[in-house]
């Protein structure tokens, strides 16, 4: 087995001190890929609506660009999301992106060993993804991040809920993540 390797970024020097801010300020979650089907983007519109009804003050975005993007734009204004989730363009070093955030998503259909996800973890920062293809074998639920086993809605806005009430575990699980790396 081959799987995808990355560079691991430095660690910010401030990197604990956002975690833990007990300030209120916008908690982050964001997914980086390319705008197709097969990433399930429409479960994470679904995941920002069920989120935000109970925490709004969760920003979302998506960095990315593809096909979908006038589809993406378009969903995002039906379903009144429009102040919650940005879709950010592509960059050439994302790992600022990765930075800014509090967790990761990913919502694929089916995946190999997503780079965006290695990315992330290599950043710190805890990962929520679908129980498919390898993500299992790089996020280990409970330690990196939280595997979710359907495609509900539910179980992703759970998952998302109990990582913002815990900055502790959501910490705790980004230094694994990056030690997985």
């Amino acid at each position: 087995v081959i799987h995808n390797g990355i560079a691991i970024p430095p660690l910010p020097k401030d990197r604990g001190s956002s975690v833990l801010c007990t300030e209120k300020r916008a908690f982050k979650v964001g997914t980086s890929c390319r705008l197709v089907p097969v990433k399930g983007l429409d479960l994470f519109l679904d995941i920002a609506k069920g989120v935000t009804r109970q925490s709004p003050h969760v920003q979302f975005s998506i960095l990315g660009e593809g096909p979908l993007r006038s589809y993406l734009e378009e969903q995002i204004q039906v379903l009144g999301l429009q102040e919650v989730i940005n879709i950010l363009p592509l960059r050439e070093d994302p790992i600022s992106y990765y930075r800014s955030l509090d967790l990761y998503i990913n919502t694929s259909v089916h995946e190999g060993i997503p780079c965006s996800v290695l990315e992330a973890m290599g950043c710190s920062i805890p990962i929520v993804a679908p129980f498919v293809g390898g993500i299992p074998e790089i996020v280990t639920h409970g330690e990196t991040g939280l595997l979710v086993a359907d495609r509900k809605p539910e179980a992703f806005v759970d998952a998302i809920h109990a990582l913002e009430r815990d900055p502790d575990l959501r910490m705790s699980m980004g230094l694994k993540a990056r030690g997985v790396i």
